[in-house]
């Protein structure tokens, strides 16, 4: 399979702006990451944003011929015709750039989307956490529905030499073909690269480099299963059907930054803190440190981040209410495999599960886990009583998790968080 058959440019669907408005009121966050009261917001904004094909709602009314898939493939029949969409003339690379503030500054990053030759794990294309079942159910029915990748997959490649950069930034000095600067302080800018040179020397920059899935693990296996589907039973998939739609980015460019998913804990049977305590002094330091202020406090919360960042051993934050913060710390580093020195794996095994009886590898996880980035705001769910327990990591190396991944092993869910995540709405790729 040659660089072009791996990896080729598209004519993709977007946004005409005569017709559709502003584009700021049109992009939405992955459908993952929009909770309801967020929905309901991106619906307000424009009666075109994305957020009616991948999150559209539900009602009792809902039948097997009207629900939130069907309606999300009228949408965008509709929206076609009506020319609120269109496709482009050309097959293209979108070069596509965030500019957002991290804690070290404002960044830039930059990367491309394309289409992706779909191939089961294991060759070009390596996961790094476990799905499961209900996700890519339900972004299965939606691909059926409107035949299309809305959103795409979050991929990232390893080259020193950057060879891509140096066309990156050619491409950047013209103006942007969309710019959208949103409300939380985001720029989304992208390129529509038509020229067959830069196109081919796009794909020749990741060649047959392993290709790490930094985001979109139920995307991808979604797209696997679609093509699989439509190659059995006489059925003959489009050539469209067996790429996916991919962004790559570079794992040396400065742009990238990976943050932690702390755990909270919804809900616990009986639960003893003087048990808990006691089971995990047998096989970790606890250092506590309260605020005194009977509630939380940010400076115990900074304090509380900078011991872990600083320990030797994997360390976990965690927070049971009232002010009360603590520092969990491995009492003896593991001599065994990769997975067994992940802070994140140590967690999920030996506390949460064989501690707390919390499966964090199943389907109900989201019943009793919430995952979160921001700290104040996992501590408030405690004291609101909301949650019982919070448990905060510090954020997981690329480099630890490129080595777990390409020793075949899955990290558990969400141990990475690459931020910001990439938005949806700027260019859709049509599977027929």
């Amino acid at each position: 399979m040659d660089l072009h058959d791996q990896i080729a440019p598209f004519a993709g669907l977007r946004y005409v702006a005569a017709k559709a408005g502003k584009i700021e009121d049109l992009l939405a966050p992955p459908y993952d990451v929009i909770y309801p009261d967020m929905r309901d917001a991106l619906y307000l904004k424009s009666p075109f944003n994305v957020t009616r094909l991948i999150l559209g709602k539900t009602s009792e009314s809902d039948s097997a011929t009207d629900n939130r898939y069907t309606r999300a493939a009228a949408y965008l029949d509709r929206w076609t015709r009506d020319g609120v969409l269109a496709r482009d003339e050309w097959p293209a690379v979108y070069l596509y750039s965030q500019t957002y503030d991290s804690p070290e500054g404002p960044k830039t990053r930059v990367g491309f989307m394309a289409r992706k030759r779909l191939e089961e794990f294991g060759g070009s294309v390596v996961p790094h956490e476990n799905t499961f079942a209900g996700p890519k159910a339900d972004r299965l029915e939606l691909t059926r529905a409107c035949k299309c990748n809305f959103s795409p997959i979050f991929g990232l490649y390893t080259d020193p030499s950057m060879s891509a950069e140096q066309i990156q930034r050619e491409v950047m000095r013209s103006k942007p073909d969309v710019e959208a600067k949103m409300d939380d302080g985001q720029t989304h800018r992208m390129w529509v690269v038509t020229d067959t040179a830069r196109i081919k020397a796009f794909a020749g920059a990741v060649g047959d480099k392993k290709i790490l899935i930094a985001d979109g693990h139920h995307r991808y296996e979604t797209a696997l299963n679609y093509l699989k589907e439509n190659s059995v039973g006489g059925k003959r998939p489009t050539n469209e059907m067996r790429y996916v739609l991919m962004y790559f980015t570079n794992t040396e460019s400065e742009g990238l930054s990976v943050f932690a998913t702390h755990r909270v804990v919804n809900h616990l049977e009986a639960f003893d803190p003087g048990a808990f305590s006691k089971k995990l002094s047998l096989g970790f330091d606890v250092e506590k440190i309260s605020s005194g202020s009977g509630k939380r406090d940010e400076a115990a919360e900074k304090k509380m981040l900078a011991l872990m960042a600083k320990s030797p051993v994997p360390a976990f934050g965690l927070y049971s209410g009232g002010g009360d913060y603590g520092i969990i710390r491995l009492k003896k580093a593991s001599s065994g495999g990769l997975l067994e020195g992940l802070d994140v794996a140590i967690l999920h095994e030996k506390i949460l599960a064989g501690m707390l009886g919390v499966r964090p590898q199943t389907d109900m996880a989201h019943q009793q886990i919430y995952y979160g980035q921001d700290v104040a705001k996992c501590a408030a769910r405690v004291d609101d009583g909301t949650s019982k327990l919070a448990f905060f990591l510090n954020p997981t190396p690329i480099k630890q998790m490129r080595e777990i991944s390409l020793a075949g092993l899955k990290m558990p869910q969400k141990s990475t968080y690459f931020y910001p995540k990439l938005i949806t709405g700027l260019v859709i790729n049509p599977l027929y």
